[in-house]
């Protein structure tokens, strides 16, 4: 992992990386493409997201720039969030960490204190509760790869909000230098075509660039 250092997130809870660019326009639309070409069929449907469990949108070693990530094995199952629905926050102690790639249009990644009642972001109305809970969020741009494993895994929780509107705010952890860093002057971004890749089961000895 200490080749991932110069990726970590200095302002966020520990053990976060995020690597922009990590992929081209032409890899973006291929990922894309397979996306939207996998049958309904092949996809369990959930209220927040979509998975597909052993059948694989694309070949592991065919994967666009999978040599920077070199003997990552099998993933468990490939889920994608796109949007029309809130993503559950959620704790996943069976996984060691989780890699996403974002691709569309950029979106924020929400990370919330445990709770012992539960907590699930898409069905849970309790603002208070929400907000009180609330850590701060992650930035990710379309091409993006974000890392996150430990503490940030195995402790936080984490899920998307249902929004028409990404709003920029102080508690984005890597926010982007030309955007305001005032909340009062928040900049709001349309998240319509949104989607985020999800490979999980990655072992964490096993990464490579």
């Amino acid at each position: 992992m200490n080749e991932l250092e110069k990726y970590r997130l200095k302002n966020a809870p520990p053990t976060m990386y995020y690597i922009p660019g990590f992929f081209g326009n032409e890899d973006e639309k291929k990922l894309v493409n397979a996306i939207e070409s996998v049958p309904p069929s092949k996809w369990t449907v959930h209220e927040c997201y979509k998975q597909e469990w052993d059948v694989f949108i694309i070949r592991m070693d065919e994967f666009p720039g999978w040599r920077r990530v070199a003997r990552l094995g099998r993933a468990d199952y490939c889920m994608h969030n796109s949007c029309g629905g809130n993503r559950s926050a959620s704790r996943l102690p069976e996984w060691s960490m989780t890699a996403s790639f974002t691709l569309n249009s950029p979106g924020l990644l929400d990370f919330y204190y445990p709770s012992k009642k539960g907590f699930d972001i898409c069905n849970d109305t309790d603002e208070e509760e929400r907000r009180r809970r609330y850590i701060g969020s992650v930035w990710l741009e379309p091409r993006s790869l974000f890392i996150f494993t430990d503490v940030a895994f195995d402790v936080l929780w984490h899920g998307m909000k249902k929004e028409k509107f990404d709003v920029i705010t102080d508690k984005v952890f890597n926010r982007p230098a030309d955007l305001p860093v005032e909340a009062r002057l928040s900049v709001e971004f349309a998240t319509v075509s949104e989607i985020t890749l999800t490979i999980e089961l990655v072992r964490k000895d096993e990464i490579r660039f």
